[in-house]
């Protein structure tokens, strides 16, 4: 591999320790690169206990008794086995043996599950789960009532689970492996490989949760294995299956050693690239240093100063710091006189001689008049007078003489009431000049202090009373400002004066941030609030308390009241609406409605199907020719004629004519019963030719009624609902956790929920949604009006609330103007104009005048035969009758864009024109061409 080093072996550098530990990082990545060949060569020798827990032997079931679990022989006697029974049993491994587990799949890139069971017939159980309640992180399941093996794994805090088809409950031993590695999981049962699939990232870092590990159970009441259980491990290395299957092939390298080779690789290449560039910084490191001397000296304005030398440099003190020069300000003494002189060159200021004139000193620079026009100057110890001239020294006056007055002290005369403070002053920003009889001087104003030539703010809430403090009282806090004080009211009060506050009862006052559901408490200086009964929150904001989870997306808007999401109803609802049998379905008389937990579909009716690939806009549900297409049951002595929706058989000549039935290769006669063969809880009878195949009714009275066909008539056993206070009866459905989940023989089995078809481009998903759905759906949004977000509402309607569409309600039964899809909402008149509404099952309507449907099947991508994503749009015309050669107009306005499309009409019914499949309508081109010929 081309590792791209430089040349180490260069001449033009010597060796040194970082070359050293280059080439021991290029042994190293050899040797791991070996090591991780001769892994994969090992990799199908027993695996080391410590990448191993054996969860049986974990539960130290020969020092320790569990109820419904006993010690037998199992498939060998190598190791001890368990068999599991009983509906009320609780078996969590030792919190060491969890850790254990959780440790190993947090650090191994691929694990494995092994097991070796023998489980009963129809029962669903859980092997081994890493749960918390009713949510599982991790688990490995088998249905016998699906025959299934089911991996629950989470991803990004969404739960999914892996389906493969399997029958394991039949009172056999299987042995049972399940391998991740990487993203890919294989399937193996008794050492068989049987599926391979790509799953999402699975979560495996279960720090943080509260998660116990289970073993033949979910949690202490849901999905209890029931048979025997050996040989139970996690193992967290590659090939974990050799384990229970030794004789298997491990030479080919798992997806999780190539991840992890992957990742190792980049790990190097990293490492590499960052060696290199400190290789590349280090050469460029070492050609300066050994152009330097060993001790740095630092160079400046051609002087040398060693390594640790230090200097004063002007008014600075520098020194040299291996190579560096640091320089800092020459350290001055204070100087303690009032006018401190800095001679030229020097860096500090100093005091010079102080003077004594009549006993008293004077600091160099101070001025003093000893008598009347004379001025005295200290000079460095020297007092300098002069005689001053009042004619030339002082200002002329303006007064008259003998208004003129002299002042002891002064040279000059003055007049009385002359405004100095106008003349201009030097008074500090926050003083106040005041005039005097000869001169002005400063004053600091209010709040401040100072003298008048610089003022400081006083700060009065340092202290209380007196002229420099404050006066503010109890419940109050002094805020100082420049010149003043402010006395701010204490939060929870209310103020009297500028220094007094009173509590304030914002209860009383409303003044509060309550929640609606909450009661306001007053306290001293402040209010506090609580949610009432029945609400959850800090009183601020309280949501409505529901004692049981609503379900299935529900919301809870009042307490212990849940608003459903539309197809669920119940006090949590937790019950799928029946929307067939409550005849809220809008399905076509032609077609049937299915029902599906939280929502139906609407099939064709036996006699009919739809020509569709692509069925996410509905399906036409069109009259099948069982003559034609030689689908009848008719003797072959009979004639087939085709009905709506169905057939007939007649005999022109009753001698030898038969009205018996022939029925997969079968000669039934007629009038005669039997059971299906694809369905044992099936019936069928030939009538006059035509087989008739339907369930058996379920009358739970009849002491010999079938069990398995009416799982509802066994009142022996019950299941209870996962969270809610429910339970349910053999054979109801319930869906919990985006899965349906049915009660048969009193145990639960679930399994992913069936989501309709979404017919949009973008669909979204709702937190609480199990599917997705159309945001511009109106009647598949969520609907909860504001009364029932906000709580304002006693009862819990499912019916009459409503859809919202772009913002706006629409009541029940309301129009909803849907004009980007011509599909969802009609404004003609014609009947069953209702009917005709998003669903997957449409169909023709027969009306009495000649006006009709016009189908128009756009074509999106046809292969030679086979329709594929066809997108349907259903015009509703007036009901206004059409003329011929309007008619004829638009019937070869279609020809010629559905070329490979033909038509076919039914004359006697006086059906609309329904476009069918060349493939399927072999006479279709005839029939046109004289329709054609007709019309024109």
């Amino acid at each position: 591999m081309n590792l791209g080093l430089k040349d180490l072996s260069s001449s033009s550098l010597r060796p040194s320790p970082l070359r050293c530990r280059l080439t021991m990082f290029t042994l190293l990545y050899t040797i791991i690169t070996a090591e991780l060949i001769v892994y994969k060569l090992v990799a199908g020798l027993q695996i080391e206990s410590k990448y191993q827990v054996d969860l049986i032997e974990g539960l130290q079931i020969f020092n320790a008794t569990y109820r419904g679990l006993t010690v037998v022989e199992g498939f060998h006697k190598l190791s001890p086995a368990i068999q599991l029974s009983g509906d009320s049993r609780q078996i969590i491994l030792p919190v060491e043996v969890h850790n254990k587990a959780s440790e190993l799949l947090y650090h191994s890139n691929e694990f494995t599950f092994t097991v070796t069971l023998k489980q009963e017939e129809r029962n669903t159980g859980t092997i081994l789960s890493f749960s918390e309640g009713n949510n599982r992180f991790l688990e490995v399941q088998t249905s016998g009532r699906k025959d299934e093996i089911r991996f629950h794994y989470t991803y990004e805090d969404m739960l999914y689970v892996e389906t493969f088809p399997y029958r394991l409950a039949d009172n056999t031993w299987h042995q049972l492996a399940l391998t991740v590695s990487g993203n890919n999981i294989e399937v193996f049962v008794d050492c068989t490989k049987i599926y391979t699939r790509v799953l999402k990232e699975i979560e495996r870092d279960f720090t943080g949760k509260n998660i116990s590990l289970w073993l033949g159970q979910r949690n202490a009441r849901h999905f209890l294995f029931k048979g025997y259980l050996q040989d139970v491990k996690i193992i967290g290395r590659s090939h974990g299956y050799i384990q229970q299957c030794p004789h298997l092939n491990t030479e080919c390298p798992t997806c999780g050693q190539f991840h992890q080779l992957q990742l190792s690789v980049v790990h190097l290449e990293n490492h590499l690239r960052e060696l290199t560039n400190r290789l590349v910084e280090a050469e460029n490191r070492l050609t300066v240093v050994e152009e330097c001397e060993c001790r740095k000296s630092c160079h400046i304005n051609g002087s040398v100063h060693p390594d640790g030398a230090s200097w004063k440099q002007a008014c600075d003190i520098c020194s040299c710091m291996k190579g560096e020069v640091k320089c800092h300000p020459v350290h001055c003494a204070p100087a303690n006189c009032k006018n401190p002189f800095q001679a030229p060159g020097e860096c500090c200021p100093t005091c010079l001689k102080r003077c004594l004139l009549h006993g008293v000193l004077f600091d160099h620079g101070e001025e003093v008049s000893p008598r009347d026009c004379v001025k005295c100057e200290c000079k460095n110890g020297n007092m300098e007078c002069d005689k001053i001239d009042p004619d030339t020294f002082c200002s002329p006056l303006t007064c008259p003489e003998e208004e003129q007055f002299s002042v002891p002290g002064e040279c000059c005369r003055f007049c009385p009431g002359i405004d100095f403070c106008a003349k201009g002053h030097d008074c500090h920003i926050n003083a106040s000049c005041v005039n005097l009889q000869t001169r002005y001087t400063c004053h600091c104003d209010t709040g401040f202090h100072g003298d008048g030539n610089h003022c400081e703010d006083v700060d009065e809430c340092q202290k209380e009373g007196d002229h420099n403090g404050h006066h503010c009282h109890k419940n109050t806090h002094c805020i100082n400002v420049p010149g003043s004080y402010i006395c701010e009211c204490l939060p929870g009060y209310r103020r009297m004066d500028a220094f007094s506050c009173a509590e304030h009862d914002e209860c009383t006052t409303k003044d509060h941030e309550c929640d609606q559901h909450s009661v306001c408490l007053n306290t001293e200086g402040s209010y506090k609030c609580e949610c009432i009964e029945g609400y959850q929150g800090d009183g601020y904001t309280c949501k409505p308390l529901c004692n049981q989870t609503c379900l299935n997306g529900g919301n809870c808007v009042a307490p212990n009241i849940c608003s459903c999401r539309r197809g669920f109803t119940g006090p949590n609802c937790e019950i799928d609406v029946d929307e067939c049998s409550l005849g809220l379905h809008q399905c076509h008389p032609n077609s049937q409605c299915v029902n599906m937990p939280g929502w139906y579909y609407c099939d064709c009716l036996p006699g009919y199907q739809s020509y569709l690939v692509d069925n996410n806009l509905g399906i036409m549900c069109q009259d099948i020719d069982e003559c034609f297409l030689d689908s009848h049951t008719c003797h072959s002595t009979a004639i087939c004629i085709n009905e709506d929706g169905g057939f007939r058989c007649e005999c022109n000549d009753n001698t030898t004519c038969s009205l018996g039935c022939i029925h997969h290769g079968t000669e039934r006669a007629n009038g005669d019963t039997w059971f299906s063969e694809n369905d044992a809880c099936s019936r069928c009878t030939c009538t006059n030719g035509v087989v008739s195949c339907n369930k058996l009714e379920c009358n739970c009275n009849k002491p010999d009624i079938n069990l398995d066909c009416c799982p509802q008539c066994d009142q022996s056993s019950y299941c209870q609902h996962q969270e809610v206070a429910r339970k349910f009866s053999n054979g109801e459905q319930w869906i919990y956790q985006c899965q349906v989940c049915e009660c048969l023989y009193g145990e639960v089995d679930c399994w992913p929920i069936e989501c309709p078809p979404v017919m949009c481009e973008k669909p979204t998903r709702q937190p609480g949604d199990c599917c997705h759905r159309c945001e511009g759906d109106p009647c598949n949004s969520q609907t909860f009006t504001s009364d029932e977000v906000s709580g304002n509402i006693t009862s819990n309607l499912q019916a009459g609330r409503g859809c919202f569409y772009r913002g706006l309600m629409y009541r029940y039964g309301d129009r909803v103007p849907v004009s980007e899809d011509p599909c969802t909402s009609c404004n003609c008149k014609v009947p069953h104009c209702e009917h005709s509404v998003r669903n997957r099952g449409y169909s023709f309507h027969r009306m009495d005048n000649f006006a009709a449907h016009i189908l128009l099947l756009v074509a999106t991508t046809l292969s030679t035969l086979i329709f594929s994503n066809i997108r349907t749009c259903m015009i509703i015309l007036s009901k206004e009758s059409f003329q011929v050669t309007q008619w004829r107009t638009c019937m070869i306005s279609q020809n010629r864009i559905l070329r490979s499309l033909e038509t076919k009409r039914d004359h006697q019914k006086d059906h609309c024109p329904v476009h069918q499949s060349t493939a399927l309508w072999k006479g279709g081109l005839l029939w046109w061409k004289s329709t054609s010929r007709s019309l024109h």
